[in-house]
């Protein structure tokens, strides 16, 4: 984030940078620790954290018109983490990275 901040200043920019990015950083490690909760399964029982909640909350600004998109991007999400799961450390760092791209038809209208 220091560079970032060092780049829009040197720009000539003369604002509340420091401010702004230290709420970006919020709203992004915030979100991390989120899903990260969510997928290690150390999320609160009792709040029903779910991968699409997360999602919604994160990304879709909350909106329950958007629930059914989280739940796509949940399932989508969570294949391709079972695909990466499956690939030897080896191809990782080969950069030989398997994904599950086949599309599911309710899918394509979102």
């Amino acid at each position: 984030m220091r560079d970032v901040e060092l780049r829009v200043y040197s720009s000539g920019v003369q604002m509340h940078v420091k401010r702004h990015l230290k709420q970006l950083e919020g709203i992004f490690y915030g979100a991390c620790l989120s899903y990260d909760a969510v997928l290690s399964g150390t999320a609160d029982a009792t709040s029903g954290a779910s991968l699409p909640d997360a999602l919604l909350r994160n990304v879709y600004g909350g909106a329950e018109a958007a629930r059914p998109a989280a739940g796509l991007a949940a399932r989508y999400l969570l294949q391709q983490a079972e695909c990466l799961a499956l690939t030897p450390s080896a191809d990782l760092l080969a950069g030989r990275l398997a994904f599950w791209v086949d599309v599911p038809a309710a899918a394509k209208g979102v």
